[in-house]
């Protein structure tokens, strides 16, 4: 899963146990306790600020590999690019689930608030922002931003 940012750079965005790793290295654990989810995903679909934090954690790699610092990769996350991660980051917890006595309950429980996010449109918790859409056009492929689409 990808998403991309304002500066038209495309970051791939997994859970696996080195990117949770990181995240609770980063000072949060929002991702890395499966038995209070309703608690995680209501974290951090409520605080632009959080999926920002949580979407440098996992592509801190890439981000090294490009040489793009944290304060670059947070400027470049305007209120589509968050939108967009925040749909990344809970697919890929769908995805990622170690206990299958609770994969079930994972998929359902963050397949809805996915199928709200991309209902909705807009990112949760944004009020005041007047943007609507990131234009789609030769911005979105800038000859000087950071090109990595491996992962």
């Amino acid at each position: 899963m990808e998403f991309t940012d304002a500066n038209g750079s495309n970051w791939a965005v997994g859970i696996d146990i080195s990117a949770l790793e990181r995240v609770r290295e980063s000072g949060n654990d929002v991702l890395g306790r499966l038995d209070l989810l309703q608690e995680s995903v209501s974290a951090i679909v409520s605080d632009p600020v959080e999926v920002a934090r949580v979407l440098y954690a996992i592509c801190l790699p890439q981000a090294k590999r490009r040489n793009v610092s944290r304060d670059e990769f947070m400027a470049a996350l305007d209120a589509d690019a968050l939108h967009e991660g925040l749909t990344c980051i809970l697919e890929a917890l769908r995805h990622f689930c170690p206990n299958p006595a609770i994969r079930d309950v994972v998929n359902r429980e963050v397949g809805a608030v996915i199928d709200h996010l991309r209902g909705v449109g807009e990112p949760q918790q944004t009020a005041g922002d007047s943007s609507t859409e990131r234009p789609e056009s030769a911005a979105s492929t800038h000859p000087d931003s950071p090109s990595d689409n491996s992962s």
